[in-house]
């Protein structure tokens, strides 16, 4: 009977890596909070283009008859 190979395991080094950037120079900290910023217009603008779909989608299927109803626990409720 063959033994298997023993599996290391990289958890120890990734654990290593800090989960933080140290920025040293004004030029690093200034991409970083360019980088933020970026970041944060990306989900705002998302967030306005899921808002449009959806009112798009209510739009189409709201009519008399149909109920839209935000939250399941609404449902619940009545």
């Amino acid at each position: 009977m063959a033994m298997r190979p023993m599996i290391q395991c990289k958890r120890h080094d990734i654990v290593k890596l800090p989960s933080i950037m140290l920025a040293e120079f004004e030029n690093e900290i200034q991409r970083a909070e360019f980088f933020r910023m970026n970041v944060k217009k990306n989900i705002e603008k998302e967030n306005r283009v899921q808002k449009e779909k959806f009112q798009k989608m209510k739009a189409k299927y709201d009519r008399d008859g149909v109920e839209f109803i935000q939250d399941e626990l609404e449902l619940a409720d009545k």
